[in-house]
């Protein structure tokens, strides 16, 4: 709908990308969740800096969409690039934080290394 009024990769249109994004999700349709935040991200890095707090966001969903999908070494490294930022460029959002040290916890859940997980939580 938005591409009708921006121009194509405007990024008010990767705000709208990650709202499908998270319906999809909801419905367990991960990969076309996937597929919108991918598009997102690729708008977002074009206008944002590197450590822009969408940016940080979008990586760890898609961390979360292939925890679900079971790529679990995929997940961690789209989390662990968020963490990098957010600890880089938002040191004391210690919110920020705890959101994605919770969601690495999760991965090292689903993959049964329980105490890894521990020292994420």
């Amino acid at each position: 709908m938005l591409q009708k009024y921006y121009p194509s990769g405007h990024v008010d249109i990767a705000h709208s990308l990650c709202g499908i994004e998270r319906t999809h999700y909801g419905q367990g349709k991960y990969d076309k969740a996937l597929a919108f935040q991918e598009q997102a991200l690729k708008i977002q890095q074009r206008y944002y800096f590197p450590g822009h707090d969408d940016i940080i966001c979008t990586l760890s969903h898609i961390g979360c969409i292939r925890n679900e999908q079971g790529a679990y070494n995929e997940a961690l490294d789209f989390h662990r690039r968020a963490l990098t930022l957010q600890e880089k460029y938002y040191p004391s959002y210690s919110a920020g934080i705890a959101d994605i040290l919770n969601h690495i916890c999760d991965v090292l859940f689903s993959q049964s290394k329980y105490n890894e997980a521990l020292s994420y939580c």
